[in-house]
């Protein structure tokens, strides 16, 4: 039921609604206890029901307004029918295509167009297909024959299909949109001045700002020559004519055409009449009404009464703004019906009155026009706010079209906000904010007092936010009720939480500090973390979560933030390392012989320190004369010096650099030494001495500068350091440069000459001449021959023009920035051997790789050997050996990113309830003991990286860091159980020595032990039978004659939570063997309870996976071992778990000095032997008899003929009766 609302008076003047009004009581109660009184419920259960406006006269649909003048565009304004004749060959084939469409045969619709395309076109021409001929004989009879064909075709489409089937298929719909569109831009839509039907002058439409449709009939003199003109001349050789301004108050029209054009509703109904079929295609409307209907609106639906409560303020009523646009549009129909009732002799005088204040114009007639335009300005309001130009409410009254782009507004707009409590530590920053607004950054957009009101904040109303700014006090511990909220804007330092999907392990999610910076539209993000994404800067997009209290933003900030993931709990390896030009630019600044001047020191250094308000410690120059300068060592020191806390000691590091020691061999002299070499790195009290920096130590490189200063100092210092070089690398690659060009590819003519006679003898060499150039053995095996040349191959002679570190190239390869020595190869030298799945390039039946070779030809360039290089270009058989492996590159990436993804799914499914218990312990989530100690040593894998015996000589070197670093404050041993423990030890190393067992090594004291040494090779099923068959007093003996067991493991003995020195074994051998201060880093690398192991496990198996190879591969290059590798493995290993693999293989590790022929005896035993192996020939044989009723016997004779098993290059071990006496029967 629809209320009518004819009134535009609200409420009384003691504050009832008036019935008939917009708050009329029957769409709802007013007050919240008042009664509905058509649901007869109170204003808290009523629903609200919905009334309606009458208009006097309809009005256009300011929606579809746009639609409305194109469909006027292509209709004639006499005698309302389409002038692109309806029933013509393209509307008909619109009708049948759109047809095809409803059944589901997307394929008919778009080859029905062409087929009737050259159909007809042949037969009448090209124009009777575009609406351009004339109707004649040959359009009505090609017509009649179009209507014949659609019907056999609608019969032969339409026997098997579902009429009441819906195939909602995207391409169908696609293709439904492109036809219609085609059609309406080609036919519908298109203006012609006269009509084709009538014959009559269309005249110039024109659009009057969406509030109504001009029709201009000026231009006479065109229209007489356009009436002389020949019947059938086309209408494009008439000139446009141009728009004329027409005064509302001129009458140019006939009272007939005052008439038509007076009632714009019925013109279009009559349109649709005439045009139905085509229209109700178009509109996929139904039969109900007319499909021109949406176009116009006669009333208008009023919302419910609780949708636009009314608003009080100091105890005044006032109407909502979406009732204020209803009320003026109810206004706005009255005054017409005012004027209608003026026009029909109703001269009453209030009337009179009220038409001369309220509506512009001089006459009725001006009146009526300026009222409908009124009208429709209001029916515009509400739809549009756009469109409201007389009132200056655009934002407080939004209309329904900005509703719905507000929707999208959320999409392409971000807005981030975030609730702070006001107290006195912030409360000047908060009243900035709100002061600012909405619109000014940083500003807020609300403040709130939680559970009573929320105030917004207006953007054109700065006098309301200074007052709100002043009214904003600190919260009062003495009061209970909560402190005022503003919810202000993302700011420089919050914290927020960044996504890269994939998240394939836990430094997929971290926590970020934010930098807003003004007019970007891109995330902006140091290279050093990308790794732990696996993201690059090609068009990535990741996700950000911004936090919203405190407590999450201490918790990104403490234990989910970048330091914290420095190490991937997979291994220990590190995730974030500079990248590409960092490294460049790296080992350039700590190259011997960099020097830099006062100024240019000053400059980097205070780059490197970009937001920093400490005292820098500047060191002394390197040089004094002839000139003041500084090395580059010196700049990376300062940082260090800088960056490490005051109250720690200075770190020592002796290592090594990735870029290796023959870079810096002098040509003509002999190779430097290690020692004291730019190979060597050495840091002393954090001095740079010896050494160049590249990805070795700041890059994602275990045991480098930057893992070592995580270990001594914590992640925080760790990471400032990274940033420091980070900028300074930046800054400093500035001032240097850094170019790749031709020239660092270019090699000498002697090495030139070289290669191409080494090319010459590669193409005809063999097996036998590899063995000679490389003086191996006859005999070596293949495995041999492939690794001598991979080592030739990666370690090229010295031939380019231009040398490290002067080679651009050489310079990113070598240190670690880009590349590997295989990329230069192949553009200075050669390829090499193309690989496909293991093989070389497979051969087709006729025997050739490629058509463009010989069959069976026997060079190594027909098996994919390319021995051309980028430099000078490859030829189109080499390029296409080299797509095919890029080829199953790109596909082995596709198929494989699903099978890992589940599998990995599978994995974290099982294993997310394993947790790492306060008794080291690792139980499933019902409380089941998984392990006792985790990874069975009970050590963190992240803390722990240092805790090897190759690494102990840093910790002795930096022993007081580590102390001051670990120890708590007040340090006493009594308190840790650090006597126990190694009196505890001192037990296990006696009872070592007691029965010679070395450290790492087991030994076994039992009864049953000695008992089994007496029947050595029986097999023990039979020992535990005869063991358990002996009395008691026999055991007893046996039991007397074993030694004393090894006493319990210290970690097993004591709390290893609590207790200084309770170690794992292998590990406390280890310190023994050492030093034994190293105990007190062992209780710092102990996992944390609560840790979530199972989910690390998880991940750490499902994200290397994804970077595992798919298909099955050949081991070692040995063509008849084809074993099953990558995630099919990691599937039969994990998800399968079946006892008979796929593809068994194992590692035999012969003795030295074994002979060839027991090692060719062992293969023969253990090989598998196929049966067409054994065959030589066979053949078979079909002969059919036919019987009495034609009863057919066939009849098959299998003949084998087997290879001489007596051969001695035969190599197996056969069995099976000697493979069947060799076929014979």
């Amino acid at each position: 039921m629809y209320i009518k609302s004819d009134k535009y008076d609200l409420i009384t003047n003691i504050g009832h609604p008036i019935s008939g009004g917009l708050y009329d009581s029957r769409l709802g109660p007013l007050e919240t206890f008042d009664t509905c009184e058509t649901c007869h419920q109170r204003g808290t259960f009523c629903p609200g029901h919905m009334g309606h406006i009458q208009l006097d006269v309809p009005v256009f649909n300011p929606l579809l307004f746009g639609f409305t003048f194109s469909l006027m565009n292509g209709s004639c304004v006499q005698c309302h029918k389409l002038t692109c004749n309806s029933s013509g060959l393209p509307a008909k084939l619109l009708l049948a295509q759109l047809r095809a469409l409803d059944l589901g045969l997307v394929s008919v619709a778009q080859e029905l167009g062409g087929f009737i395309k050259d159909h007809f076109a042949a037969e009448s021409g090209p124009g009777i297909l575009h609406g351009d001929a004339p109707v004649l004989s040959d359009e009505i009879n090609a017509c009649q024959e179009l209507d014949n064909f659609l019907d056999k075709f609608s019969e032969q489409i339409g026997s098997g299909v579902d009429k009441n089937q819906s195939f909602p298929v995207k391409n169908a719909l696609e293709l439904r949109r492109s036809l219609i569109r085609n059609f309406c831009r080609e036919q519908l839509f298109k203006r012609r001045r006269r009509c084709r039907l009538c014959n009559r002058s269309n005249g110039i439409i024109r659009n009057d700002g969406g509030r109504c449709i001009l029709i201009d009939f000026g231009g006479t003199n065109l229209l007489k020559k356009f009436k002389q003109t020949s019947r059938f001349a086309p209408l494009e050789n008439i000139g446009n004519i141009e728009g004329q301004e027409v005064d509302a108050d001129e009458d140019m029209k006939t009272e007939e055409d005052e008439k038509k054009f007076n009632d714009k509703k019925t013109a279009y109904g009559s349109l649709a009449n005439s045009s139905e079929q085509i229209l109700r295609e178009q509109m996929q409307s139904d039969d109900s009404h007319c499909p021109l209907d949406v176009l116009f609106y006669e009333a208008v639906l009023v919302p419910p009464t609780k949708y636009r409560p009314v608003r009080i303020f100091k105890g005044d009523k006032f109407e909502n703004p979406q009732t204020v646009n209803l009320r003026k549009l109810l206004e706005a129909s009255e005054t017409i019906r005012a004027i209608r009732l003026a026009l029909s002799g109703n001269n009453e005088k209030a009337l009179l009155k009220l038409l001369s204040e309220n509506v512009v114009g001089q006459t009725m007639q001006a009146k009526m026009h300026n009222a409908y335009l009124t009208l429709q300005q209001r029916m515009g309001a509400i739809f549009d706010q756009d469109l409201d130009k007389w009132t200056d409410v655009r934002v407080q009254i939004p209309g329904i079209k900005q509703i719905l782009e507000k929707k999208q507004n959320h999409i392409r707009n971000i807005g981030l906000k975030f609730t702070e409590t006001a107290n006195a530590m912030n409360l000047a920053k908060l009243r900035k904010l709100i002061k600012n607004g909405p619109d000014i950054h940083p500003g807020a957009n609300f403040i709130q007092k939680p559970g009573q009101y929320t105030q917004v904040l207006s953007i054109n109303k700065a006098n309301e936010r200074d007052a709100a700014a002043k009214r904003l006090q600190p919260g009062n511990s003495s009061q209970l009720g909560y402190p005022l909220q503003v919810l202000r804007h993302l700011d420089k330092g919050d914290l927020i939480l960044m996504n890269r999907q994939p998240s394939l392990h836990k430094p997929s999610m971290m926590g970020h500090r934010t930098r807003v910076l003004k007019s970007q539209r891109a995330l902006r993000m140091n290279y050093a973390p990308c790794k732990a994404y696996n993201a690059d800067f090609d068009g990535d997009e990741m996700n950000g979560h911004f936090v919203q209290n405190r407590i999450a933003q201490t918790e990104l900030a403490e234990i989910a933030n970048v330091g914290s993931n420095f190490l991937v709990p997979k291994d220990g390896t590190l995730l974030l390392g500079l990248i590409q030009d960092h490294v460049v630019s790296g080992v350039l600044l700590t190259i011997r012989g960099r020097f830099f001047n006062k100024e240019d020191f000053m400059h980097l250094v205070l780059s490197a320190f970009a937001e920093t308000t400490q005292r820098l410690i500047i060191p002394p120059p390197a040089m004094l004369k002839p000139q003041i300068l500084w090395s580059g060592k010196q700049i990376i020191s300062t940082v260090l010096r800088n960056c490490i806390p005051l109250n720690k000691p200075l770190l020592n590091i002796r290592s090594k650099a990735k870029t290796p020691l023959s870079c810096w061999k002098v040509e003509d002299h002999p190779a430097p030494k290690f020692d004291m070499s730019e190979s060597e790195v050495i840091f002393r009290q954090a001095e740079l001495l010896v050494g160049v920096l590249d990805k070795q130590h700041y890059g994602s490189t275990q045991y480098g500068l930057i893992h070592c200063c995580w270990d001594l100092y914590g992640h925080r210092y760790a990471t400032k350091i990274l940033s420091c070089f980070s900028r300074l690398f930046t800054t400093h690659l500035q001032y240097h440069g850094f170019t790749l060009g031709v020239a660092d590819i270019l090699v000498r003519k002697e090495a030139d000459k070289q290669r191409r006679k080494e090319i010459k003898a590669l193409r005809k060499c063999g097996d036998v001449v590899v063995r000679e150039c490389f003086h191996l053995d006859e005999n070596a095996d293949k495995s041999e021959i492939k690794h001598v040349m991979a080592s030739a191959y990666c370690n090229p002679k010295a031939g380019l023009v231009k040398l490290f570190p002067q080679n651009a190239l050489q310079l990113m390869i070598l240190s670690g920035a880009k590349g590997t020595m295989v990329n230069s190869v192949q553009i200075s030298c050669e390829l090499g051997q193309i690989e496909l799945e293991g093989h070389r390039p497979p051969m087709t039946i006729a025997g050739r790789t490629l058509p463009s070779f010989r069959s069976f030809d026997t060079s190594p360039r027909a098996g994919g050997f390319v021995d051309q290089r980028f430099l000078t270009g490859i030829n189109p058989q080499e390029l296409f050996f080299h797509t095919m492996a890029g080829r199953e590159g790109l596909i082995d990436t596709a198929v494989k990113t699903s099978r890992s993804g589940y599998l990995q799914r599978c994995i974290v499914k099982h294993l997310e309830g394993l947790v790492a218990q306060y008794d080291s312990t690792v139980r499933d989530h019902d409380g089941s003991v998984v392990q006792f100690r985790y990874g069975e040593d009970g050590m963190d894998v992240c803390k722990s990286t240092f805790m090897n015996s190759k690494q102990f000589d840093f910790l002795a070197d930096n022993m007081q860091v580590l102390r001051s670093h670990i120890l708590p404050i007040d340090y006493d041993e009594n308190d840790w159980d650090l006597k126990k423990c190694e009196k505890a030890y001192k037990k296990i190393k006696k009872w070592r020595r007691k029965y010679g067992v070395k450290n790492n090594g087991k030994i076994y004291t039992s009864g049953y032990v000695e008992f089994s040494k007496e029947y050595r090779g029986t097999p023990r099923e039979k020992i535990q039978k005869m063991w358990f068959e002996l009395t008691d007093e026999e055991r007893y003996e046996y039991h007397s004659k074993a030694g004393k067991a090894c006493p319990a493991a210290v970690d097993e003995k004591m709390n290893p939570n609590r207790s200084l020195g309770a170690l794992p074994q292998k590990l406390l051998d280890d310190i023994d063997e050492y030093i034994h201060l190293k105990s007190n880093t062992g209780m710092r690398c102990r996992v944390d309870p609560g840790e979530n192991v199972g989910l690390l496990a998880a991940q750490s198996i499902g994200e290397p996976s994804t970077q595992m190879t798919l298909n099955t591969f050949h081991f070692a290059g040995r063509g008849e071992m084809n074993v099953t590798l990558g995630i099919p493995r990691l599937r039969e290993i994990l998800m399968t778990a079946s006892n008979d693999i796929k593809t068994p293989s194992a590692e035999i590790h012969i003795k030295p000095g074994t002979s060839s022929e027991r090692v060719e005896a062992i293969k023969r035993e253990l090989g598998r032997i196929y049966l067409k192996e054994l065959i030589k020939k066979f053949t078979i044989d079909e002969r059919v008899n036919l019987h009495e009723k034609w009863v057919l016997d066939f009849f098959y004779h299998l003949i084998l003929m087997s290879l001489d098993l007596y051969s001695p290059d035969l190599h197996f071990f056969l069995t099976f009766m000697f493979v069947l006496a060799s076929f014979k029967p």
